[in-house]
């Protein structure tokens, strides 16, 4: 591979249109790992067993006043990272192998990472035998840097926010022969058929709903969920959330206003989200007090308890109206 070369995903993977037409399907991602070229049965097996532990997560329902309905999916209990991440990087660290991209014992992976991608690609790349070198902002809260910090795993930690990660990427990408996945920007996409998976095993238990909301982040999951619940239900609305750029408040994760990212620009152009809310000077108290006959959302993030606060917000007044959203993450990843 050359010095700096960006993902080849894309390139590969297109000669392999049975990968190609498995991964636009609605088809369990579990069946993947049985279809991958070059593999032993040996490999499969590791990267099966791992896979065992994430996706079909489960779903809390909240009632709501006036008949309203909550459905949250809890990504939160994923078993490789504890967030909706842990679906991604096995997947990708399976298609890259089987064709060609990178080597086990040998390829050292470069990625940039506010907490949730990270933590999920540095669990991965442990079980997996890869080595791994990951930029962050110096200031991440030390529950989210920890949840890093493994022997496999080589943590770079960078002043300022994930804009001057980027400008340090830039220049250290070229020093060696790294494999860059660059999750939210490559060009097969592949982040968008893994998380859609989370609209479709919903849909294929609840099925349709009137209202879906979720963090916008870089936009990857939001599109990709957003774009499987219109098409289920052309008049179900999508909502957004993340802090707003004017009071000089960062919340990791969830927002770079000095950063433009490729999904964010597909949900603006195609209209996806009915309306964006801000979280501004929202009190968490208040979100548990708001949902405090569950005492499970205890155990939820900041952007797990914002989209609930989100989803209560836009049915009031209303009945019998539903609801889904994400459990992203739980609270431990935020403790200083």
């Amino acid at each position: 591979m050359e010095k700096g070369n960006s993902t080849n995903l894309y390139r590969e993977l297109i000669k392999y249109p049975q990968l190609v037409d498995f991964l636009h399907s609605s088809e369990d991602l579990h069946y993947l790992f049985d279809v991958l070229p070059h593999l032993s049965e040996e490999r499969k097996m590791v990267y099966k067993e791992l896979y065992s532990k994430v996706g079909n997560t489960p779903v809390t329902t909240i009632l709501l006043p006036n008949d309203n309905k909550l459905f949250v999916k809890r990504e939160c209990d994923n078993g490789m990272g504890n967030n909706h991440y842990s679906r991604y990087w096995i997947i990708h660290l399976a298609l890259a192998e089987s064709l060609g991209l990178i080597k086990r014992g040998d390829t050292t992976i470069l990625e940039i990472s506010s907490g949730s991608s990270g933590i999920s690609l540095s669990m991965a790349c442990k079980e997996l035998d890869y080595k791994l070198k990951i930029i962050i902002p110096e200031n991440l809260p030390k529950g989210r840097v920890d949840a890093m910090n493994r022997d496999c795993t080589t943590i770079i930690k960078v002043p300022g926010y994930l804009g001057n990660c980027r400008e340090f990427f830039l220049q250290e990408k070229d020093k060696a022969d790294y494999y860059i996945p660059n999750h939210s920007e490559e060009k097969a996409d592949l982040i968008s058929f893994v998380f859609s998976r989370v609209a479709y095993e919903f849909i294929s238990k609840y099925g349709t709903v009137d209202n879906v909301v979720l963090g916008l982040g870089n936009g990857s999951s939001s599109y990709s969920i957003g774009k499987v619940f219109k098409k289920d239900n052309s008049a179900c609305k999508i909502y957004s959330f993340y802090p707003s750029t004017n009071n000089g408040k960062i919340v990791f994760g969830l927002y770079a206003d000095n950063l433009t990212f490729r999904h964010i620009n597909l949900i603006q152009r195609e209209k996806l989200v009915e309306k964006e809310f801000y979280i501004d000077d929202i009190s968490l108290d208040s979100v548990y007090d708001i949902f405090s006959n569950y005492p499970i959302v205890k155990d939820w993030g900041c952007s797990s308890l914002f989209a609930l606060f989100f989803a209560s917000r836009i049915v009031e007044g209303k009945s019998n109206k539903s609801v889904f959203s994400v459990a992203y993450d739980k609270i431990n990843r935020y403790y200083e």
